[in-house]
């Protein structure tokens, strides 16, 4: 479930640790790996064993579709039942550093598709594909990156804001404009919330019309995600409806869709 009203928490809870924990809980916009990295940097602050039990408690029940989130959290709460607190936040600290280095080793498989000024086309808000395009900026390769609006969610949005930032060249494109942009770049980067075994997975609704457009314009499409995002169909714990179907405080429109994973042409997990 996601949380739509303020919580009323226990007592051992501080008012500003409340505040916090409500904003990363109702985070609508950010990929999963971004709102890991909010929960691991809020998680290590925690002294009490029996504070950070409940909380991870807290972010598990309120982030079920998000697959990396969950396996981190089963983790880190297997260590706390065997070990102390701080085997736990060496866990984290860890996982926070070798994560770049995984999104080295995606880039190093990469780059003999890569080469100045290239045009990249993706969709939505994530953190991998993010961290990737600023990797690619970095070592000099000057993309130009085109990110669509990503409606009804408009996560695009937030991604072109924090490229810009970033002084990398970027362009937000409204959904509908998508025919009159597919022609113009070179590569489709696309991310995934899940992927299920090697038939499909799962992303923000209007990846799959991205990737069909792709296909028909000859157009080279790529899958980057975590590999703690690959699941078997068994591990699907819900009716497959209800875990597309992710509740906004607004309104209940799907934001997600299944993808056949055939529909691109490589996977790069990190």
């Amino acid at each position: 479930m996601r949380y739509k009203k303020k919580l009323t928490l226990p007592s051992f809870i501080t008012d500003k640790q409340s505040q916090e924990l409500f904003q990363i809980l109702n985070d609508y916009s950010s990929g999963s790996q971004e709102i890991l990295e909010k929960i691991f940097k809020f998680l290590i602050r925690i002294r009490s064993p029996k504070k950070l039990s409940f909380i991870i408690q807290l972010f598990k029940n309120n982030f079920v579709h998000f697959q990396v989130i969950q396996t981190s959290l089963n983790e880190l709460e297997k260590i706390l039942k065997t070990k102390t607190i701080n085997h736990v936040k060496n866990q984290i600290i860890k996982q926070l550093s070798n994560y770049q280095k995984r999104i080295e080793n995606v880039f190093t498989r990469l780059e003999k598709y890569l080469k100045p000024s290239l045009k990249i086309l993706t969709i939505s808000n994530s953190k991998t594909i993010y961290d990737l395009l600023v990797l690619i900026h970095n070592k000099g390769y000057n993309p130009k990156i085109y990110v669509l609006l990503s409606l009804p969610g408009g996560e695009g949005k937030i991604l072109y804001k924090k490229l810009k930032e970033n002084r990398i060249e970027s362009f937000l494109v409204h959904d509908e404009k998508i025919h009159q942009i597919i022609d113009e770049i070179d590569l489709v980067f696309v991310g995934a919330d899940k992927i299920v075994e090697d038939k499909f997975f799962i992303n923000k609704v209007k990846t799959k019309k991205l990737l069909l457009l792709a296909r028909k314009r000859k157009k080279l499409s790529f899958l980057f995600a975590l590999k703690e995002k690959i699941i078997n169909e068994t591990e699907l714990q819900v009716d497959l409806q209800e875990k597309l179907k992710l509740k906004r405080m607004r309104n209940d429109e799907f934001l997600f869709e299944r993808i056949k994973i055939n529909l691109v042409n490589e996977i790069f997990i990190a």
